[in-house]
């Protein structure tokens, strides 16, 4: 942030195009921070700012990514989702040909529907995000859409398959070394053995989930590794391996 604050304060007082197109591209990037700082407020006013910006001087990437922070601050702040902004994101990045930000906003689109438990159209998201992600020859952007997808897996039942999506993750992220998406993969690995009744597996993957996360100071949520760990020791202690 300080270094937004920066930049902002060196285009003071100037009123060209490429001026404007920078500040609409420093409140889109603050947007983003705020989100990941949990200030979801703030990263709609950010947010709103650089759509204003953007469209005054036709920038559409700087647009598109705009409308995306605001979609995903309003739907984590409450209990609607209107994804209008992201299905517009969509839409421009398909006319620039950006395979990048069709893919991302794929995936956000799968994100938001997942969150208010429409699973069948977020493992359609998920699935076109995966498809881009291969166009791309993006390895690791497969293998999150892929443990994306296993999250709506687990949720209907289908373990097996995501069972298998979540290997295949696993793999192509621990051969590239990338260390930041492991401890979510690892979290539903222990969810997969949980729903199988394995404790013995489930405390594993979840044990290496927890250590992981804090390790790598991972997006993934510490807390909900947590609550996963609390409900596998509600199991009985003989639930064993089936």
């Amino acid at each position: 942030i300080r270094a937004i604050r920066r930049g902002q304060r060196q285009l003071h007082g100037d009123s060209s195009v490429d001026a404007h197109q920078i500040r609409g591209r420093l409140a889109s990037w603050e947007a983003a921070v705020r989100i990941q700082q949990g200030r979801l407020n703030d990263a709609a006013t950010a947010s709103c700012e650089a759509i204003e910006i953007a469209k005054s001087v036709d920038d559409r990437p700087t647009f598109a990514r705009a409308l995306l922070t605001l979609d995903f601050a309003r739907a984590a702040s409450d209990d609607t989702t209107d994804p209008s902004g992201a299905r517009q994101a969509l839409a421009i990045y398909t006319d620039l040909g950006d395979l990048s930000g069709q893919a991302s906003t794929l995936n956000q689109l799968g994100v938001i529907a997942f969150d208010h438990q429409h699973f069948e159209e977020a493992a359609g998201w998920y699935r076109r995000s995966r498809e881009v992600r291969e166009q791309m020859g993006d390895l690791s952007g497969r293998a999150l859409a892929d443990a994306n997808l296993a999250e709506v897996l687990i949720e209907q039942g289908q373990v097996d398959a995501a069972d298998h999506l979540l290997d295949e993750a696993l793999a192509v992220w621990r051969a590239a070394d990338e260390l930041s998406d492991l401890p979510f993969a690892l979290h539903l690995k222990g969810k997969i053995a949980l729903h199988r009744k394995d404790l013995t597996a489930a405390q594993k993957w979840l044990e290496e989930a927890r250590n992981l996360a804090i390790e790598t100071t991972s997006t993934t949520d510490v807390a909900a590794i947590d609550e996963t760990i609390v409900e596998s020791e509600l199991l009985p202690t003989n639930a064993g391996q089936i």
